[in-house]
């Protein structure tokens, strides 16, 4: 969802979405999105081990990324281990 969308659906205008995002929480547009991606897929990993079986890039591509190193490296930055790391110690804990 673009920021132009989701202005028009709250009707209001981008300029002050980012204004909110930045003073609440202290991140960009796209940040944010991109962060509420990765917790999509990391709740689909934890509650659904089907997709623990899946490769990292139908993960990025569920999740809404275009690109599989996009969603490796915004994974690490908000997990702190990267997309195999993580499914390894949730497949782990699992069993």
């Amino acid at each position: 969802m673009t920021i132009a969308l989701m202005a028009s659906k709250l009707q209001t205008n981008s300029n002050y979405i980012r204004y909110i995002l930045k003073k609440k929480k202290n991140k960009s547009y796209n940040n944010y999105i991109n962060e509420l991606r990765i917790e999509y897929i990391i709740d689909k990993l934890k509650s659904d081990p089907t997709y623990l079986q899946f490769k990292i890039s139908h993960l990025a591509q569920e999740s809404g990324f275009s690109s599989h190193s996009t969603f490796t490296k915004t994974f690490k930055s908000v997990v702190g281990m990267s997309p195999s790391t993580f499914i390894k110690e949730v497949s782990s804990k699992s069993l």
